[in-house]
């Protein structure tokens, strides 16, 4: 089996965010990382998450650098791994 796709899910412990995360959950295919402004909330998050998916928590805040935090995070863009993933209906042109 490849590499699992890693997902960055911004505020992923917060009600959209942690919907979103427990969609995922049972996705084999994903590493979701969760983060938000507290790296604790986003450790009992990802302990309390259950399902098959790998999950790994960061403390992220939009005050502060985004482009680093982003960059040490390491989320992997669509088009990286186009070949793996195929779109559920066709994309709007």
């Amino acid at each position: 089996m490849a590499a699992a796709l890693k997902v960055l899910i911004l505020g992923g412990y917060g009600t959209f965010g942690g919907r979103l995360a427990q969609l995922l959950a049972d996705e084999p295919r994903l590493h979701l990382v969760i983060a938000g402004r507290s790296r604790a909330k986003a450790e009992e998050f990802c302990k309390s998450l259950g399902g098959t998916v790998e999950t790994s928590p960061l403390a992220f805040d939009r005050e502060g650098d985004v482009e680093a935090q982003l960059a040490a995070a390491q989320p992997e863009s669509w088009s990286m791994r186009r070949d793996r993933f195929r779109p559920m209906a066709t994309p709007i042109a």
